[in-house]
C-alpha cells in the first residue's frame, strides 16, 4: 500500500519546504492547495483568478459537497503517482485526514511555529508566489486567512495526535535534519 506522509500547519508553518526537501529526496508531493487552484479556475472560468475568489469557491465547495471534497480531488491525483511515498501537503481538516487514511498508509506530520514566525516568513516569499498562493503579507491578511483554515477544520486537526510534531521555530538547517529523520531513505 501506497504510504502518504499527510503534511499540515497554519500558513507559514514550513508545509513548502518540506515539500522540497522530500522532492529533491525523490519523494514526488502533491499541494492540495495546487489542486485546488486548477479545480478552481476550471469552474470559474477566469484569467484572473484571485485568492480571495480560490478561498470562496472552496468554502462553496466544502458546503455543497462536504468537508472532504478537496481531498477527494487530491487523493485521486496521489493514486495516480508512480510512487510507493508520497508527500500531501494542505491537509486542513479531520474529514480531509479520513480520505487520506481510507486509500493510503498513513503518517501526519504537523508543523508548528508561532504567529509571528510565520508572519515574517510569508512576507518574505516572493511575490509571484505569494499571488499564487494567497498568503497575507499583512498581519490582518494572515488572520484572516487562518480563520478561514480554522472554520474548515483546521482547529480539530491542530488537536490531533499527529505521529510527527515538529516545532519549526528554530533554524532552517534544524528543520531539515528534522524532516530528513522523518522521511524514509
Amino acid at each position: 500500500m501506497k504510504t502518504a506522509f499527510c503534511i499540515y500547519g497554519l500558513p507559514g508553518s514550513g508545509k513548502s519546504t518540506f515539500v522540497s526537501l522530500a522532492e529533491d529526496n525523490d519523494i514526488p508531493a502533491v499541494i492540495m492547495g495546487d489542486v485546488v487552484r486548477e479545480k478552481a479556475a476550471e469552474e470559474l472560468d477566469t484569467d484572473n483568478v484571485t485568492g480571495q475568489d480560490i478561498g470562496e469557491w472552496a468554502t462553496e465547495q466544502r458546503e455543497k459537497y462536504g468537508p472532504d471534497i478537496m481531498a477527494e480531488y487530491t487523493a485521486e491525483r496521489v493514486q495516480d503517482i508512480d510512487s510507493d511515498v508520497v508527500v500531501v501537503e494542505g491537509v486542513r481538516s479531520k474529514s480531509e485526514l479520513d480520505v487520506f487514511e481510507s486509500a493510503f498508509d498513513v503518517q501526519t506530520v504537523h508543523i508548528e511555529a508561532d504567529f509571528d514566525t510565520r508572519l515574517q516568513r510569508l512576507q518574505k516569499r516572493d511575490d509571484d508566489r505569494a499571488e499564487l498562493s494567497e498568503d497575507g503579507v499583512t498581519a490582518e491578511e494572515l488572520k484572516k486567512r487562518e480563520e478561514r483554515e480554522l472554520d474548515w477544520g483546521m482547529n480539530e486537526l491542530l488537536e490531533f495526535d499527529a505521529d510527527y510534531v515538529i516545532d519549526n521555530t528554530h533554524s532552517l538547517s534544524e528543520y531539515q535534519t528534522r524532516i530528513t529523520d522523518i522521511l524514509p531513505s
